[in-house]
């Protein structure tokens, strides 16, 4: 063999061991990646699950005035955190937000089943005191409860 064709196979037996290197770190890169990505997926999966027990929960027990997310994270053997993100991701709402949307759809329901007294609803919707109540209503509603009471009344009164 010619020295310099030689040195040619050399260099080509030497790029090649590099290449084979490179090709090497690019598929344990491509691995990895999809592991993570493996892993986000089956991590997603777990918090919708548990996202949809916790929303179950807060459903089954938000007429309960002492709910809060403690009392979930407790429930679930979750930390409080843990309640709180997965509340958010699964409601697109904070948790604090989701209850009180809740609890004043109740007492609307309960205004328009006839229920015409105030603290009554809102016991029912789960306050405990009526100021409580008559803020989250109106900030939900944008309304006083009695202003809603009467505008219902009005309107089923004309059909």
């Amino acid at each position: 063999m010619r020295p310099d064709c030689l040195h040619h196979a050399l260099y080509f037996s030497h790029a090649t061991e590099e290449e084979g290197q490179t090709q090497q770190a690019l598929w344990d890169s491509l691995e990895d990646a999809f592991s993570r990505i493996h892993a986000a997926y089956l991590e997603s999966n777990e918090t919708k699950g548990l996202g949809r027990e916790l929303v179950a929960y807060v459903d089954a027990h938000y007429t309960e005035a002492e709910l809060s997310q403690q009392d979930i994270a407790d429930a679930f053997g979750i930390s409080r955190p843990v309640v709180s993100r997965v509340f958010k991701e699964t409601t697109q709402m904070n948790f604090v937000d989701y209850l009180r949307k809740r609890r004043v759809e109740q007492a609307c329901f309960c205004f328009n089943m006839g229920e015409k007294n105030v603290m009554e609803a809102a016991r029912k919707s789960g306050y405990a005191d009526e100021l409580t109540f008559r803020r989250a209503f109106m900030r939900c509603v944008g309304m006083t409860p009695k202003d809603y009471v009467k505008k219902w009344n009005d309107k089923t009164r004309k059909e």
